[in-house]
């Protein structure tokens, strides 16, 4: 029933794959995890899978998939760019209409499968959101953390002084699993994509390969 709430929206519907070439940490990475995530688009939605790189090698990956290509330019491919802007400029490049839906999947979530997808597609619908992202339960309380200063001392993230943590108010970790979004709202979010219009899809941590741990145990079973 999800899945045929996905297929009747299909036509104004876009899935945006980003994959810059460059990586800071991990030499061609993006080339390592694109098909974990391409492989998962069905084929009625490829048609509708664009992919947003500077990398030839990906480009025609993506081009034999049946994928639409957009030229990532050199603004956009930095470690400082953000993905708000490459958003916007596939937005602005292939004259996506301001009611379509912009499905956002970055390629360091590789376990990530195609009913993840449409399960947060569904909440989306079902609550009538402008954008939405995912959430999973924190570790530690932002109310325990400090900042770092110099001689072994510290201060407040977020100053406080309640010290029974019951009264901690109650919080969560904004998770990039999976983005959705009206296409016209993307200008308002901030540059991690979110505004206080955006709702979040409660789910389990995932592994994310852009956490330096997570890269290595995975390519060492790879």
């Amino acid at each position: 029933m999800i899945n045929n709430a996905l297929k009747s929206s299909k036509d104004n519907l876009w899935i945006v794959i980003p994959a810059r070439q460059g990586s800071v940490g991990f030499p061609n990475k993006n080339r390592l995890l694109f098909e974990y995530t391409a492989l998962q688009i069905p084929d009625y939605l490829k048609g509708r899978t664009i992919v947003t790189t500077d990398d030839n090698v990906i480009k025609d990956s993506a081009k034999e998939l049946g994928f639409i290509v957009v030229d990532r330019p050199e603004a956009l491919a930095t470690s400082t760019a953000n993905t708000r802007d490459v958003l916007l400029h596939v937005k602005d490049t292939l004259k996506i209409k301001d009611n379509d839906i912009m499905i956002m999947l970055y390629l360091t979530f590789p376990e990530r499968k195609f009913d993840d997808i449409v399960q947060v597609f569904d909440f989306f619908k079902k609550n009538n959101a402008l954008s939405v992202l995912c959430k999973s339960k924190i570790d530690k309380h932002p109310y325990l953390c400090l900042y770092e200063k110099q001689d072994n001392k510290g201060t407040q993230v977020i100053a406080h002084d309640l010290y029974r943590r019951q009264d901690y108010p109650k919080c969560f970790f904004v998770l990039h699993y999976v983005f959705v979004s009206v296409a016209s709202e993307i200008k308002e979010l901030n540059k991690n994509l979110y505004n206080d219009n955006t709702l979040y899809y409660p789910i389990e941590r995932k592994i994310d390969i852009d956490e330096p741990e997570h890269f290595e145990k995975w390519t060492k079973n790879k």
